[in-house]
């Protein structure tokens, strides 16, 4: 009948939400990245499993996606959960998903704690536009083409980063985007929970020395869009081009304009026209 998307705490499990807790008291059968994490929350919360199914249902286990969405299109609920947060943040939920849609079986979210908007709120970086990227790339010119990528577009990227590799993606980014104003999050509601805030030109021994690098880290970091002739900025510099030939003529005029401010190019064609 349906599958239910469960959010989970990301570290303390007393932010489990009301609704959550009433989902995980019942007697569902819950598809697990971890079944064994998952009955350890269970257990913390004094939540009895008698009664309870878990499959076992991770980045491995893609062949079982037809026959899940065949059991729910003949009546059966599923309650999808990842070892913390939201699942669809998780790889395991995508394909289920997207299966589940197109077979036109109903979705519905039970949302809980998410933790790139916990360390994006944490930050103290411009909330407006951000980009979530999920797990970086472990290809160092990957890595390097995501943040050529951000220099050019600007905005607050989010990323999950290893302990094992977050020190040479901090150096790339250093190299890549000197300017860029960095956090990184580490531990997120947990006991030894961290935040550095930093300039990516600043990184080095003085501030590796105040970190502690281990545990799960989320990294963000924050860049004006620059204007070069790469990426989307083309458009802008073709429509300046444009705007000489015309020797500024107001309506490829209005359209720079609209490009650079993001507004109406109609509107700001007629407020031309006024002066």
């Amino acid at each position: 009948m349906s599958l239910y998307l469960i959010g989970l705490p990301i570290g303390e499990a007393k932010d489990v939400t009301f609704r959550v807790k009433e989902i995980l008291e019942g007697d569902h059968t819950f598809l697990a990245e971890d079944t064994r994490t998952f009955k350890s929350l269970l257990n913390f919360l004094k939540i009895d499993i008698s009664n309870k199914k878990f499959i076992s249902y991770h980045e491995h286990s893609k062949e079982k996606t037809l026959s899940l969405v065949q059991d729910m299109k003949g009546g059966k609920d599923y309650f999808l959960v990842s070892d913390a947060g939201s699942p669809i943040i998780s790889d395991p939920a995508y394909p289920l998903v997207r299966e589940a849609i197109a077979q036109n079986v109903e979705i519905h979210t039970m949302p809980g704690v998410c933790s790139p908007i916990v360390a994006l709120e944490l930050s103290g970086l411009p909330p407006h536009p951000f980009t979530f990227h999920g797990f970086l790339s472990r290809e160092n010119k990957k890595i390097k083409d995501l943040f050529h990528h951000a220099k050019d577009n600007g905005g607050t990227h989010i990323v999950f980063e290893s302990p094992h590799r977050i020190i040479e993606t901090l150096n790339n980014l250093k190299e890549t985007v000197p300017h860029a104003d960095v956090c990184l999050c580490r531990e997120l509601t947990k006991t030894y929970e961290s935040v550095y805030r930093f300039k990516a030109s600043e990184f080095g021994e003085v501030i590796l020395d105040q970190m502690t690098i281990k545990g799960e880290m989320i990294l963000l970091f924050y860049v004006k869009p620059e204007l070069n002739r790469k990426g989307t900025n083309d458009k802008i510099f073709k429509l300046a081009e444009a705007c000489l030939q015309k020797n500024g003529q107001k309506k490829p005029l209005a359209k720079l304009l609209g490009e650079i401010m993001g507004k109406d190019s109609k509107e700001l064609y007629k407020s031309l026209s006024n002066n």
